[in-house]
């Protein structure tokens, strides 16, 4: 019955005037964050930066330590924008902000759909006194699981409090009651820069190397995603919470000296842990330098240890539009150091390249850190990488050596060497193509893997349509390819995507990027040989109710051996107000 009910969805969009924005909501995430697939970024960074996209940070209104919370800018770049905000007052321009220190015009352009540059007193006086808050409910049938829904409310009040609440139950879950769920009260100091939060928060320091929860960038294929920007201490109710830690935390600036606390608590079964972690930063004009330590305090079945504690050093400096920073950290239970160090800088105002140097033994912990890697893990990685960002595309090349053997029993050490191009290509003024080119070459496994893809995209006023085809060499060959048109009026978007792919080995997989509801960071990984089909849409009911649907049929006719298909139906109700 699923499988009809999401056939008539697909064939009933095929007859529906549908389509995109001009630049889509993920191509600019990843734009930001210097990567070129879904894949490399953490779930929780894709849904902040889509609240974002919906909800500008107001660099002209928001307080030093809200531009830092947003993960937006570097501390060097919220010193540099606050300082010239006292001097000139507002940033009235893109253009008068790519002249700040700091920023720049590739910065700005990868900026400029994450910020409003509104700074009227008026405007600002409203956004001091004003209440908002959001209302998300969804829920989704997929037809070898039972419904899923998920909730999340989320409140502010100028910039005084705020609080948050989300809860889930996945289509996997036992019972009907929710099996995840996170939320929050945050209360920021009237008198002094600083914040109180109870409940669940992110917290994120340095350049990742101890503290950073979430999911670290898999990819260095940019100087963007080179440097990161650390936003401490910061609320957290979100669908994808699950990296969050739960207890009280607390910031506090004085006199350029940020001192930042937490004490997260953990309970299972027979077991129980604390993590207290303290953070302190000296903030200057040209960067930052910060203290971090924290220590996770257990107790099994009676028996007390202390299995993580690490002490780390951080720096961050920006002189001449050129970004430099190193961190160190010792992991006391291993006994081992683990560090990095890299450059960005402008070769011209079109032109950034950018190099990184990483050594992390084998012994040393990555549980707690989320520090830049050719893997998802900063351990057992001894690597170097240099990258370039122009106008056109990106080059990117990165050499890792693993003291320890990444492949079962080999008692050898093993090498990765991975080469990356992409180039943007304007062909007429509605017509963009994007080619990307990737070689990775390992001494274990599956040696060699060679991807080539391609992205046709053509805009016309609302309308869109897009082709892509990416093909995988490795031990074998893995073909796939889409074709997607749609509409996108004021009121209502509708988009129709249909496509195949034939992949026979799981190693040679293909991920693609699949639209979704608000909060859902929704990238399957393709594999088999078979056909797939999704439409989905939003519909602004009123003004202050939007609905999202996503319908979604995945078959494998091609098979040699029978496999059962996916089917997909998702509603979610949105209200602001």
């Amino acid at each position: 019955m699923l499988k009809r009910i999401v056939f008539t969805a697909l064939v009933a969009g095929c007859f529906v005037p549908a389509v995109a924005q001009s630049v889509e909501e993920m191509e600019k995430i990843l734009l930001f964050y210097g990567v070129s697939s879904p894949e490399e970024v953490d779930p929780y960074d894709v849904e902040r930066l889509s609240d974002l996209l919906s909800h500008p940070l107001q660099v002209n209104l928001v307080t030093p330590a809200s531009l830092s919370g947003s993960g937006l800018l570097t501390p060097y770049q919220v010193a540099s924008l606050t300082d010239y905000r006292k001097r000139h007052g507002d940033v009235m321009s893109y253009e008068e902000l790519s002249a700040v220190d700091g920023f720049g015009k590739i910065v700005v352009e990868k900026l400029s759909p994450f910020i409003s540059l509104r700074g009227t007193k008026l405007s600002a006086d409203e956004y001091v006194a004003g209440i908002s808050s959001t209302l998300d409910i969804k829920t989704g049938w997929k037809m070898d699981g039972i419904p899923s829904y998920g909730l999340r409310y989320k409140m502010k009040t100028g910039r005084q409090l705020s609080a948050g609440l989300a809860l889930s139950r996945s289509s996997k879950a036992d019972g009907a009651a929710p099996d995840a769920f996170t939320g929050n009260v945050c209360l920021a100091f009237r008198k002094v820069p600083g914040k109180i939060v109870l409940g669940d928060f992110n917290a994120r320091f340095g350049q990742g190397l101890a503290l950073w929860n979430g999911l670290s960038l898999s990819g260095l294929s940019s100087p963007s995603s080179y440097l990161k920007r650390a936003s401490g201490l910061t609320p957290s109710s979100s669908f994808t919470g699950t990296y969050s830690m739960r207890g009280a935390a607390a910031d506090l600036t004085l006199n350029k000296v940020k001192v930042s606390a937490f004490l997260a608590a953990q309970t299972g079964k027979d077991s129980y842990s604390l993590l207290p972690a303290v953070n302190v930063g000296w903030l200057r004009r040209n960067g930052m330098l910060s203290f971090t330590h924290y220590a996770d305090f257990a107790n099994a079945g009676g028996t007390f240890s202390i299995p993580d504690m690490k002490t780390a050093f951080d720096i961050a400096l920006c002189c001449n539009g050129t970004d430099v920073f190193a961190e160190a950290a010792y992991d006391w239970v291993s006994g081992v150091a683990a560090s990095l160090a890299g450059i960005v800088f402008p070769v011209s105002e079109d032109v950034r390249l950018a190099s990184m140097f990483r050594y992390y033994p084998a012994a040393y912990s990555s549980g707690r850190g989320g520090a830049a890697a050719s893997t998802t893990k900063s351990t057992n990685e001894y690597g170097f990488s240099l990258s370039s960002e122009f106008v056109r595309g990106t080059l990117a090349a990165d050499l890792a050596y693993f003291p320890t053997a990444k492949a079962g029993d080999d008692t050898r050490s093993s090498l990765q060497a991975k080469l990356q191009s992409e180039w943007n290509i304007n062909i007429a003024s509605s017509l963009k193509l994007k080619v990307r080119f990737s070689e990775r070459l390992r001494s274990w496994g599956r040696q060699w893997r060679t991807e080539a893809r391609a992205d046709i995209s053509y805009i016309y006023g609302i309308w869109n349509a897009a082709l892509r085809a990416d093909m995988v060499r490795s031990d074998g060959y893995g073909f796939l390819g889409y074709a997607e048109a749609g509409r996108k009026a004021e009121d209502i978007s509708i988009y129709i995507r249909y496509g195949m792919f034939r992949i026979d080995d799981w190693d040679d997989r293909i991920y693609v990027y699949e639209r979704d509801a608000p909060g859902s960071f929704n990238v399957p990984a393709f594999y088999g040989r078979g056909l797939w089909g999704a439409l989905t849409f939003g519909w602004r009911c009123t003004r202050y109710i939007r609905l999202y649907g996503r319908a979604a049929l995945t078959s494998y006719p091609f098979m040699k051996s029978k496999k059962s298909g996916r089917a997909e139906l998702k509603l979610q109700v949105m209200s602001e107000f």
